[in-house]
């Protein structure tokens, strides 16, 4: 059982693991996503357009958190990015996978207040995941669930459908 939930897992991990890769590879200098990817004014504007931001009746405080996320925008992309790169080594240990699943889905909710788009099914996966782990007996893996944890995040992408880049994939922001 813990071969096969740790495999599922490291696959569902992987999705998060290729979109830092994918961030990672985008033109421009090194970190360009970090650093001058507006991610807020992108979605934002993307959120606007598709009638999806939650606060669209109230320009003042729009602009308000606009700005207060572009302030932040480095910080936050940062962040996002580390999670997602870190997703190899968050299989190692359970309590670094309830970490991990939790920050992913609080990641996901902050997409739902900030853009209005709902990763719910991801969402409950990790959820799923959470609860799962919570129920197995000791915080150690054993070695290969380590080595196949780590090898279905890096390589699932071969047998399972890998989303890229997250949310920009996603024809509700298109």
């Amino acid at each position: 059982f813990t071969l096969v939930w740790i495999t599922a897992l490291g696959v569902h991990f992987g999705n998060y693991f290729y979109s830092a890769i994918a961030k990672l590879k985008l033109g421009g200098p090194p970190l360009a996503w970090v650093f001058e990817n507006q991610t807020n004014d992108t979605a934002l504007l993307a959120a606007w357009y598709n009638g999806r931001w939650l606060l669209s009746s109230d320009p003042e405080l729009s602009i308000q958190i606009a700005e207060t996320l572009g302030a932040l925008n480095t910080p936050i992309n940062s962040l996002v990015l580390l999670i997602q790169i870190a997703a190899p080594l968050a299989v190692l240990r359970l309590s670094w996978i309830k970490l991990q699943t939790i920050l992913y889905d609080l990641m996901h909710v902050a997409i739902f207040f900030v853009v209005g788009i709902l990763f719910w099914k991801w969402i409950l996966l990790n959820l799923a995941f959470l609860t799962s782990a919570r129920q197995m007996a000791s915080d150690r893996l054993d070695a290969s669930a380590n080595i196949i944890g780590c090898l279905a995040v890096v390589f699932g992408f071969t047998f399972a459908q890998t989303a890229l880049l997250g949310w920009y994939n996603t024809p509700a922001l298109r």
